[in-house]
């Protein structure tokens, strides 16, 4: 069973919780700066480079988050589709909007999106939380690279 955590051990981990969603707060900008760049060998495209950009939800602008659905779509869509709770396109992309979503957008030296990271900082549990937790909702990889 779960421990109750005491009353200033929640206060404190929800203030560590808000200061992970703040909309400043770039969780890689102390490893390379504001992007970081992977050289690849090889892919389909032929050899080049990748960048990864974080973007919180509320900068993510509007092309980039139909280029996240349709990517999604591509790679998950069949599998939605043949499954009990089926594909539901309005609710992932208010899944991707909200106002905690965080995103790693891999990007080619076109600018053009290869990948994305989708995840959020929250609590362990909405009733009784014990800890802060990095939640992975997407990891989707253009079939591309």
């Amino acid at each position: 069973s779960k421990t109750t955590m005491k009353s200033k051990d929640l206060k404190i981990l929800r203030k560590k919780i808000t200061k992970l969603n703040r909309l400043d707060y770039n969780p890689i900008s102390n490893l390379a700066g504001e992007d970081l760049t992977l050289n690849l060998a090889k892919t389909d495209e032929g050899a080049g480079s990748l960048a990864i950009a974080f973007v919180p939800s509320k900068s993510l602008e509007e092309n980039r988050l139909k280029e996240c659905l349709a990517l999604f779509e591509e790679n998950m869509g069949d599998l939605y589709r043949k499954s009990s709770w089926g594909l539901n396109m309005d609710e992932k992309a208010k899944e991707l909007q909200h106002e905690n979503a965080r995103f790693l957008l891999l990007l080619t030296s076109a600018n053009e999106l290869a990948g994305f990271v989708h995840f959020r900082f929250e609590y362990d549990d909405d009733e009784k939380p014990s800890r802060g937790v990095l939640y992975l909702y997407e990891i989707q990889i253009s079939a591309k690279f």
